[in-house]
């Protein structure tokens, strides 16, 4: 897996979109994902950004900041509880984000009496460790849309 450096320019080898990679996502699952964000268009509007599958990535210019990829406090499968809401749940996402913020998805587990999936977003800063990986997570590639090899089933 290529693993790209936040801030640098990139370009989805599919649909022609770039921009600077502003987010890195990772799912339990293993899927690798960058938030892609263009520049401001003429009229000085933002356009939303796209998360993208590293695999129909390329880099087209170097990082404009350095950014240092801080420490993940937690793993993906760990069970997390948020000091803030009182929210429990499984650590199914992690993201870090270009100013150095680290934000994790925690889902709910389904009981009989709530069997709707839930899942939110919680800064590492709020979230304590309840259980140190309960879902074990895979090493090798599982996710996304096409295999690590390049390929793509379109």
């Amino acid at each position: 897996m290529i693993e790209f450096k936040l801030s640098a320019k990139l370009k989805d080898t599919l649909s022609g979109f770039e921009g600077c990679a502003t987010a890195r996502l990772e799912t339990i699952d293993g899927c690798v994902q960058y938030h892609i964000q263009p520049p401001v268009d003429k009229d000085g509007k933002k356009p939303d950004g796209e998360y993208i599958d590293w695999q129909r990535l390329e880099q087209v210019a170097e990082p404009t900041i350095d950014v240092i990829k801080p420490i993940s406090p937690f793993n993906l499968g760990d069970k997390l509880h948020d000091k803030a809401s009182g929210f429990e749940g499984v650590s199914i996402t992690e993201v870090f984000y270009v100013n150095g913020c680290i934000r994790y998805g925690l889902a709910k587990q389904i009981t009989k009496k709530d069997s709707k999936v839930q899942d939110f977003y919680f800064s590492s800063k709020t979230l304590e460790l309840v259980k140190a990986k309960i879902v074990e997570v895979e090493s090798t590639y599982t996710g996304c849309d096409a295999d690590p090899s390049g390929s793509y089933d379109l």
